[in-house]
Formats: structure tokens, C-alpha cells, sequence
């Protein structure tokens, strides 16, 4: 379909799956809105938080470093790129 062109598509499902705890999903779809919209930060911090969220710390950090270099005025991702470091013992 058309709307599978288009990033908030995959960001409204994204929630979706969000409401299920579907993690996993909802991740993929961030993804895909990111590869659809690669200039719009709130995909990877949505994303970053769902990898945190379930304890892959080591994506969080990739996604985390992506958002900041997009906005780096962003108090919480800094911190949340920090404890996922603490979490590698980095």
C-alpha cells in the first residue's frame, strides 16, 4: 500500500505494538520510519528508549548517539546514554 511509504505510518503502528509491549515490533518499525525520515529525532529517541527498555544496551547507546547528533540539547538522552554505558561497564 501507499501508506507504507510514508514514516508516520510505521510511527502510528509503532505505537501500536508500544500498547501490546511488543517491543520488538515497534522497534522495527522505528527503524523503518528512520530509514524513511533520517532527519527526524524523535524516531530515534523512541527507538533508543525501546532498546533500553529492554535491556540491549548496547543498541540504546547507537541510537542515543544518533539522536544527539541530530539535537544535543537533550538532557534525558544524555543521561540515558550514560546509564546504558554504566550498564556495559563502559
Amino acid at each position: 500500500p501507499e501508506d507504507t511509504k510514508q514514516p508516520e505510518f510505521f510511527e502510528e503502528r509503532a505505537e501500536y505494538y508500544l500498547q501490546l509491549k511488543d517491543y520488538q515490533n515497534a522497534i522495527n518499525d522505528y527503524t523503518q520510519a528512520i530509514l524513511l525520515n533520517p532527519d527526524e529525532i524523535k524516531y530515534y529517541e523512541k527507538c533508543s528508549k525501546l532498546y533500553f527498555e529492554i535491556e540491549d544496551y548496547l543498541n540504546a547507546v547507537k541510537y542515543f548517539d544518533s539522536a544527539l547528533l541530530t539535537d544535543s540539547s537533550k538532557a534525558e538522552i544524555w543521561y540515558l546514554r550514560g546509564v546504558s554505558h554504566f550498564k556495559l561497564n563502559h
